[in-house]
């Protein structure tokens, strides 16, 4: 009996260090842009997720934070873009900000889904550029 306990001890502690080893050198797949949240903190805070993209239509989910600036008056259509291969697009859809907490579709027009690319956002409160990449 005592043999059958530590045995099992044993299958245990091994399956809980293989899945700890797994753990800490599981990369995540550029390839699966899902997976590659990007989050620029302070006062307003702004993450940026890809999604999918269908029918020449990049769509990501964006999400803005703050508890003391007023995003109202922010027109994210004018302070987004995205770059890959040498363009720069302008978002076809974004979002309309309002209060302190804001999530929805952003979507960008494009001619086939790129490998790497970049979208910057300009004058969120306290911050004149942020820069997300992905595939780099």
């Amino acid at each position: 009996m005592k043999n059958k306990l530590e045995l099992g001890l044993l299958i245990i502690i091994a399956g809980i260090f293989l899945f700890s080893i797994m753990t800490l050198f599981n990369k995540p797949n550029n390839e699966n842009l899902n997976s590659l949240a990007r989050i620029s903190e302070s006062t307003v805070t702004v993450k940026i997720e890809p999604e999918k993209f269908a029918d020449n239509n990049f769509y990501f989910k964006i999400n803005l934070d703050t508890h003391s600036a007023d995003l109202s008056k922010l027109n994210l259509r004018e302070l987004i873009i995205l770059e890959y291969e040498g363009k720069i697009v302008k978002p076809a859809d974004t979002p309309k900000l309002q209060g302190h907490h804001n999530s929805g579709d952003l979507v960008f027009n494009l001619d086939k889904k790129p490998e790497k690319f970049t979208i910057k956002i300009k004058d969120i409160p306290d911050l004149p550029l942020r820069i997300f990449e992905w595939g780099k």
